[in-house]
């Protein structure tokens, strides 16, 4: 949390150092953001709060408490500004979320205690890079080396407004504009899908699937995917790669441009419908001279 000042050139108060009322504590503004592993249930949590909207399509808002011994607090009307899930290759921990989140305000909770924080209902595997399958246009890509896929809520905050509890005024609101989602790959150029798509104008499907030991199944599909440019790289002596941000775009008559599931919702639902696509990947084979 941050408490902005409201500071006039001490002109207006006379002398060099500004008075009790040329400093006067204006208004309190709490963000921030975390990062954690994909624990199946947390990752659950996290989308919900990210993607679910109220009938009037506003973001759903949340009470967050942050045990510290020396200060125990609660974050209230919290929203999820913007989630991040990224996927690598770089073994454990290769799968991580973060989650930047805006709240109305900061209050103590002495009451709160570390007991209070239960870990026992989150299995202690997350879900792993190693244990996806990604498809683009149905086709898998086993070669993608690593992808990040970002859900930005565009909140916007409403006016200031006093609390009756505090000095400080309070934001009176914090408001979901156009959502936007985009992905971002690493991969081995050996198709023409994404530069076919780009010239035509044309979108792609992706689709991400993560199993877990536990037999849990968390699944990702994007229909539709603008591909505003694929941007290429490699020498001589390198292997040439993609490196591509694609855009996320809803389908009229679609609920949502992105598709989500896992079977720890939807009464244990495992799998979504497969997409289906009119487009595929071409493969390019060069032979070296003999």
């Amino acid at each position: 949390a941050a408490a902005e000042t409201y500071k006039p050139n001490t002109n207006f108060d006379g002398g060099v150092d500004r008075s009790i009322a040329a400093a006067i504590q204006h208004a309190q503004t709490v963000t921030g953001d975390y990062t954690c592993a994909g624990w199946p249930q947390v990752v659950c949590a996290l989308l919900h709060a990210a993607l679910d909207r109220t009938a009037a399509d506003d973001l759903y808002s949340y009470s967050l408490d942050h045990y510290t011994p020396t200060d125990p607090r609660r974050y209230l009307g919290a929203v999820v500004e913007r989630l991040v899930f990224r996927s690598t290759r770089s073994g454990d921990g290769d799968v991580q979320i973060t989650a930047s989140w805006r709240a109305q305000r900061e209050v103590e909770n002495n009451t709160l205690v570390a007991a209070d924080i239960d870990y026992s209902g989150i299995d202690a595997v997350p879900f792993m890079h190693g244990h996806s399958v990604l498809e683009i246009n149905g086709v898998a890509v086993p070669d993608v080396e690593d992808w990040e896929l970002s859900i930005d809520n565009a909140v916007e905050i409403g006016p200031l407004q006093p609390h009756d509890d505090t000095e400080l005024s309070v934001i009176s609101y914090a408001v979901s504009c156009t959502r936007e989602i985009t992905l971002t790959l690493t991969k081995l150029n050996r198709n023409d899908v994404l530069n076919q798509a780009l010239r035509g104008a044309n979108t792609i499907a992706w689709e991400a699937t993560f199993t877990h030991p536990l037999g849990h199944i968390l699944q990702f599909q994007l229909p539709m995917l603008r591909v505003p440019q694929a941007p290429e790289d490699g020498t001589p002596d390198r292997k040439a790669k993609e490196n591509p941000t694609l855009e996320a775009v809803r389908a009229i008559g679609v609920e949502s441009a992105i598709i989500w599931g896992c079977d720890l919702i939807d009464g244990g639902a495992t799998t979504l419908e497969g997409l289906t696509t009119t487009a595929a990947a071409t493969t390019t084979t060069t032979t070296a001279p003999a």
